[in-house]
């Protein structure tokens, strides 16, 4: 089960590589690949988004990335 409705700011994202990291208020860095987005072009640094969080083996990945603002 995924916790709902976390928001944060792309801190990082490699276009070439297809993968980055949001940085939250509360809790460590979140990974995330470009395909757990609704629009790739939305993928900017700086920018805030939200996501619903999945478990996986090495850690926590961000799933249903969406542009806020």
């Amino acid at each position: 089960m995924g916790e709902k409705d976390q928001t944060g700011v792309i801190k990082v994202y490699y276009p070439v590589k297809g993968y980055g990291f949001i940085s939250r208020t509360a809790g460590r860095d979140v990974f995330f690949y470009r395909t757990s987005a609704e629009k790739e072009e939305s993928l900017i640094e700086g920018s805030t988004v939200r996501f619903n969080l999945e478990s996986t083996p090495k850690g926590p990945k961000a799933i249903n990335v969406v542009r806020v603002s």
